[in-house]
């Protein structure tokens, strides 16, 4: 779960958090609150770093229209960064020693400079991080990969990016029911399915 209301820095590497990604309504009241100075105490700053212009990064403070396929070496190169400004020595430091930051910056059409800003807000205060999907990037897992070694390394692991019991599974449909719905489609029982 993302905890956005509490996240000074809001980063998306083109999940459409606020109309399309994950749980829309709780993205859009953290978000709202986030950008509520008597909420909070502050205004959040939304930073979207994807190939395309999509309903949310429209709307975000920073649009950087990064090359296509490059959102995984800019979410390392941002690591790297964040790591070295917070001091980070857990286990994320070996795996982002390496980045080439000059590399991922080239490579994705942005600059050294405005990839240290963002680390900089990253590391400031609290923040989120959300990975793309399938949609959005030409590797998801490995950006899905690359934005948790970034949310550890800015300390948002626990706090704004929460792992567990939060979201109520309990009436969710298992596999089994999931194919005893298609047998029933294919034996003709289900004349029309909706699905959300």
């Amino acid at each position: 779960t993302f905890h956005i209301e509490d996240a000074h820095t809001i980063l998306s590497f083109g999940a459409d958090f606020l109309h399309t990604w994950g749980d829309v309504v709780g993205h859009s009241m953290g978000y709202g609150a986030s950008r509520d100075m008597e909420q909070g105490g502050f205004s959040s700053r939304v930073v979207c770093i994807e190939p395309r212009v999509g309903a949310t990064s429209s709307m975000a403070d920073n649009f950087l229209a990064a090359n296509p396929g490059s959102e995984v070496g800019v979410a390392m190169a941002l690591a790297k960064l964040v790591a070295e400004k917070k001091g980070y020595s857990g286990p994320a430091k070996a795996l982002v020693s390496g980045v080439d930051v000059a590399g991922a910056a080239s490579a994705a059409g942005l600059t050294e400079a405005k990839l240290a800003e963002i680390a900089g807000w990253l590391s400031e205060h609290t923040s989120v991080v959300f990975p793309g999907g399938t949609t959005t990037s030409a590797n998801p897992t490995d950006l899905a990969t690359a934005v948790l070694l970034l949310n550890e390394v800015a300390g948002n692991i626990g706090k704004t990016v929460v792992y567990g019991d939060e979201i109520n599974t309990a009436n969710h449909a298992s596999y089994g029911d999931v194919v005893a719905l298609l047998n029933d489609c294919k034996a003709g029982k289900v004349s029309v399915l909706f699905l959300d």
